[in-house]
């Protein structure tokens, strides 16, 4: 993960000076639910220092391909819901072109156009409202304040625009 969090309680970034970071709870939530939970010192990136999640694919999923994922990054096309790889599958195919993620065609970017990919940047992305998958971040002493109702509300963070940078 390359950016940070809101604390759920107080809507303050979780910060790292580059040497130290606050102490917190980080959760991993898919659709309402608690998968995992981590605790300790805040490395800046969305872990803790000497521990990390034991699958960050899977948390990366959490934060991005469900449909109550807060960075939800789907579109509809034509009539179907689709991500940027599908959506440029689609597009090589209607050149004649049959592209697999991962081959060499697809690492050489040989069937990019500009044209492609402004009409990809013009279709809006689907808005999640509520989403219920995604990073639940705390600043400990927040979280030990917190009220039970609070607590089990799994609250999915959102991205701190300040990228965790600021003073402890």
């Amino acid at each position: 993960m390359t950016y940070s969090y809101l604390c759920v309680g107080c809507n303050q970034g979780l910060k790292y000076n580059g040497f130290k970071g606050q102490q917190v709870v980080l959760k991993h939530i898919r659709h309402g639910e608690v998968i995992e939970s981590i605790q300790g010192e805040y490395d800046g990136y969305g872990q803790v220092i000497n521990d990390s999640w034991d699958s960050l694919k899977e948390v990366q999923r959490s934060l991005w391909c469900f449909e109550d994922s807060i960075d939800y990054n789907k579109k509809v096309y034509q009539g179907q819901l689709m991500n940027w790889i599908d959506f440029r599958i689609l597009k090589a195919k209607e050149r004649g072109i049959d592209m697999v993620p991962g081959d060499k065609t697809w690492k050489s970017g040989y069937d990019l156009t500009q044209h492609m990919i402004n009409e990809w940047e013009n279709i809006p992305f689907i808005p999640v409202e509520h989403p219920r998958s995604g990073i639940e971040a705390w600043h400990l002493p927040c979280h030990e304040s917190s009220s039970k109702e609070q607590l089990d509300s799994h609250t999915i963070s959102k991205v701190d625009p300040y990228l965790a940078m600021g003073d402890l």
